[in-house]
């Protein structure tokens, strides 16, 4: 009975992630794309908090410690240059990043790792499209950002990805994270 209570719980998850995506996002000005990568930084940078500490496999502990360092300095500098640019930045997290980190602590043992590697999965592929989109804008600060994290956030989302197929993959066949 837990463990269908427990699956139950991860399809919620799945879906609920699966909502979160910003399929389609398109950044138009330095400004946004400054608010929407601070954003997410922040946002993910306190999840990967909790799989430090919750996470049952080293492997996940290790990649929210990693992603964690990673996200906290994007954060950093996306900060540092809306500052330059006189862009006063939101304070506190957006609901979907309460609601993801709400559901994820709920979660026990390797069910918690599985929806922490699907969540960085979608997260990291969110977040290289808006890199991907402020890429055509003309913003010095902007292309340093990009350039400094692509690889990282690339790096981050294989490592996801390769955490999330040796927990099982997926909550369901044909699901693409």
């Amino acid at each position: 009975m837990v463990q269908r209570v427990a699956v139950v719980v991860c399809i919620a998850f799945a879906l609920t992630a699966c909502s979160r995506s910003h399929e389609g996002v398109v950044v138009l000005t330095p400004q946004s794309f400054l608010v929407s990568a601070y954003l997410a930084a922040a946002g993910d940078a306190n999840v990967c908090a909790i799989a430090t500490r919750q996470a049952r496999l080293p492997e996940t502990r290790s990649l929210g410690a990693q992603t964690q360092a990673t996200l906290s300095s994007l954060r950093d500098d996306v900060a540092a240059a809306a500052r330059r640019k006189d862009i006063a930045l939101p304070q506190g997290m957006e609901e979907k990043k309460i609601a993801l980190r709400d559901n994820l602590s709920i979660l026990p043992g390797r069910i918690f790792d599985r929806g922490y590697a699907l969540a960085m999965v979608q997260d990291s592929r969110s977040m290289l499209q808006e890199f991907d989109a402020a890429s055509r804008l003309n913003d010095p600060d902007v292309h340093n950002i990009i350039n400094k994290y692509r690889a990282q956030i690339q790096a981050e989302q294989r490592d996801s990805r390769q955490l999330l197929a040796s927990l099982g993959g997926p909550p369901w066949p044909n699901f693409e994270p």
